[in-house]
């Protein structure tokens, strides 16, 4: 080693020739050794480079303990020479808070400096800073003209950036065409993400012909590195049979990954998997678990499923008061369904007290929705005042709402209307008629007053 070195006066070769040796795969270990005395003391004499490599060494643990405070002061050192990739590493300590305080105004300024040198890293991370305002102002012009300089040099991160901004049209112009481009660059050099949203683009033409064979292949590739979205996509499409066959058992496997990683959409799929026996044999417990643990991320659909399943004790004890909760989170979010649901429980009293005047709230959401069954009891609280001021006009308006989606009760309902004149003017061939509708539907209900 010491002979090998001595050949070579010059202090920089000499420095690329003892970071080679460090990571020769069959240098000996007497060799790394001395290939790391000889980096250590040509930073301590000043050598931007060897500073540069020992904050790497120390940053990584390669061949020294790793220590990012040490790790952070080397590159202080080297990024003072101007040592562009000195300067870019400091930048994101400073982001990163390793080895120091976080600092995000400091690390723009390093992100700049190196970006200004033409480094693709800092580039990168300097569009970010200016996308998400961390030590700069907000500026999306700012942060695509960096991915841009990045993109140009081949960095992959900054290609899916600029993807997801000409995708957007956020500080560009919408360009779906280019946006797929630049997934498909980013996905050419393995980044998960750009792979799963190039899927996407292929599966609903965005930029680019709809094939849904090359939206699975893309969703695979993700899938095989972890992405939790692109598993989930996957299994959808062996569930549904959209460009692959239709296999249940490999759905849920990519379902279990995904859900695995806290991903509720994979987390309600799974509930449903296993309520239904789709791929798996029924387990109404392990479907109440796993609504449960989307619920928790704020999964509209799960809450009202597991709203249910307390409702009807399917796979948990029977708990009225926690259904209602449930339907409550899931109504907040403008779900009809568990709208609908929540207001029987007020117009019944299950899980809750009786409220008829929250009970109507929730029928008039919901009739505006277009539901039939809450247009219906809507018209029976205008016909009765529950929860209402009494308005047989309204009752009548609400009836025959739902009459024109071909409700049996609310066709009775329409009909006494008729034959009473509550409402209406008395009118006794359209009682009859309605009376017929529901008679055929084998209708024997109405409405109450």
């Amino acid at each position: 080693m010491h002979e090998m070195v001595a050949l070579v006066s010059d202090t920089d070769k000499r420095v690329c020739i003892a970071i080679e040796l460090l990571h020769t795969p069959h240098a000996s270990e007497e060799n790394r050794e001395n290939a790391m005395k000889m980096i250590v003391r040509a930073a301590d004499r000043g050598h931007a480079e060897a500073q540069f490599r020992l904050g790497v060494c120390y940053d990584e643990g390669d061949g020294l303990e790793m220590d990012p405070q040490k790790a952070a002061e080397y590159y202080a050192l080297a990024a003072a020479q101007g040592h562009a990739k000195a300067q870019s590493n400091l930048g994101y300590c400073y982001d990163q808070g390793k080895g120091m305080e976080t600092d995000p105004q400091r690390a723009a300024e390093y992100f700049a400096l190196a970006a200004a040198q033409g480094n693709a890293c800092a580039q990168y991370n300097l569009g970010v800073c200016y996308e998400q305002g961390t030590g700069t102002e907000t500026d999306a012009q700012k942060a695509v003209d960096y991915f841009r300089l990045a993109a140009a040099q081949g960095n992959a991160y900054a290609q899916n950036g600029l993807g997801i901004y000409y995708g957007e049209g956020r500080g560009v112009e919408m360009d779906q065409k280019r946006a797929a481009e630049y997934y498909a660059l980013a996905a050419a050099q393995g980044i998960a993400d750009a792979q799963y949203t190039l899927g996407i683009c292929y599966e609903q033409g965005r930029g680019v012909g709809v094939d849904l064979k090359r939206a699975v292949e893309f969703y695979a590739s993700a899938a095989a590195q972890g992405n939790a979205a692109a598993q989930c996509t996957l299994g959808i499409c062996y569930e549904r049979g959209r460009g692959v066959e239709m296999d249940l058992q490999s759905a849920v496997e990519y379902y279990t990954l995904a859900a695995a990683q806290g991903d509720a959409d994979a987390q309600f799929n799974l509930g449903c998997c296993y309520e239904q026996g789709r791929g798996v044999e029924i387990d109404l417990q392990r479907a109440a678990e796993y609504y449960a643990s989307a619920a928790e991320q704020g999964d509209v659909h799960a809450q009202f499923n597991l709203g249910c399943c307390y409702d009807e004790g399917k796979g948990v004890k029977t708990d009225p008061q926690r259904a209602a909760e449930y339907f409550a989170l899931a109504a907040a979010q403008g779900n009809a369904h568990a709208q609908f649901n929540l207001e029987n429980c007020y117009a019944d009293g299950r899980g809750v007290e009786v409220d008829q005047k929250r009970a109507a709230e929730y029928y008039a959401l919901v009739a505006a929705q277009g539901d039939a069954d809450a247009q219906h009891n809507l018209g029976v609280c205008y016909a009765n005042g529950e929860g209402v001021e009494m308005d047989q006009n309204r009752a009548a308006e609400c009836y025959a709402l739902a009459v024109a989606q071909g409700h049996a009760d609310a066709q009775y309902s329409l009909a006494v209307c008729y034959a009473q004149g509550r409402g209406v003017d008395m009118d006794p061939q359209k009682a009859a008629e309605y009376f017929g509708l529901a008679a055929a539907q084998r209708c024997g209900t109405g409405a109450g007053g």
